[in-house]
């Protein structure tokens, strides 16, 4: 992506759609979600605090999209939940649930060592090395069922241990307790494996290309060059449908343009924020740019697929 002087560049944050959910309900929704079952003694916490995840990242409002950071999300369907949620196991498709236990130690250990120096004035003397081992452990797995035949369809392993070594001289090492440790690795694993169902979102800086008159026409020339301050007011505001218009303005005079394929790759870049992508790709090819057609077939591709699942896929204008 091209950009001018920080003074003038156009640029917009937002988000980009990285990649498909780790695994596809391929029926779709509706889907109902179950605590897990615990199988031992400790952590009964977990398996109301994974199934809550779940939820929550299946559900739209926390579908991995950090709202909270600099960028916006212009694209409407995606803030749109691709499963349909139910609490009525009878109105579901797949039913998610699964079961774990936990267990953990920690051993102590000491080893009675020698002093090194063998120098003749040397008195010997011996010392402790002082070792703590820490280990949480779990085992346990998710499942998916189908309501229609009440076969599962796939389980995934929630099997996780964390470990931790230490030593020192004259005293044990501090270490965390088993209680604690083992809190560290159920949260580790809620946030490693609670977004499963739920696609990947990233933050991205959109670019603008520079769009500027050729030397034929000086006074169009100095009319786009006057635009600059135009289009990166719009773009600094993240009004993307007036940006998307004011590029679309230019196209009739295209012929009096250094670079037209600039211009296509900026209105194609704004179709691609607000989620058309039919739209972002015809500009795409106008303006040539290998890299953006490439990512937009694959994003078009993503899109075909919760298209399949029933997710409602809105593509707007300007």
């Amino acid at each position: 992506m091209l950009v001018s002087t920080s003074l003038d560049a156009q640029k917009i944050q937002s988000y980009v759609l990285k990649d498909k959910p780790y695994y596809v309900l391929e029926e779709g929704g509706p889907v109902t979600v179950q605590e897990l079952t615990n199988n031992g003694s400790t952590m009964d916490a977990f398996g109301k605090d994974f199934a809550k995840t779940l939820y929550n990242t299946i559900n739209w409002k926390e579908r991995g999209i950090n709202t909270k950071g600099k960028g916006k999300v212009y694209n409407p369907w995606y803030t749109t939940r691709i499963y349909e949620l139910t609490k009525d196991e009878s109105a579901a498709k797949y039913v998610i649930g699964g079961n774990y236990i936990f267990s953990g130690n920690i051993t102590k250990s000491h080893e009675l060592l020698k002093s090194k120096d063998k120098s003749k004035e040397a008195i010997p003397f011996f010392y402790y090395k002082h070792s703590v081992d820490a280990t949480a452990k779990v085992d346990g797995k998710i499942t998916i069922t189908s309501t229609s035949n009440g076969e599962i369809v796939k389980e995934f392993s929630l099997n996780n241990e964390k470990t931790k070594a230490d030593s020192k001289f004259v005293e044990y090492p501090v270490t965390p307790t088993i209680e604690k440790y083992t809190k560290m690795l159920s949260k580790d694993v809620i946030n490693r494996s609670g977004g499963m169902f739920s696609p990947v979102y990233v933050a991205k800086t959109y670019s603008f290309k520079a769009v500027k008159g050729g030397k034929a026409d000086k006074v169009f020339k100095k009319e786009m060059k006057n635009k600059k301050k135009v289009f990166k007011a719009l773009a600094d505001a993240g009004s993307v449908n007036e940006l998307g218009k004011a590029y679309q303005e230019i196209v009739a005079n295209e012929s009096k343009l250094k670079k037209p394929q600039n211009l296509y790759y900026n209105i194609g870049t704004c179709y691609e924020l607000i989620g058309n992508y039919a739209k972002a790709k015809e500009n795409y090819l106008k303006s040539a740019d290998r890299t953006a057609i490439t990512d937009i077939e694959s994003l078009i591709k993503m899109q075909e697929l919760f298209k399949k699942l029933g997710l409602n896929v809105v593509e707007n204008d300007f």
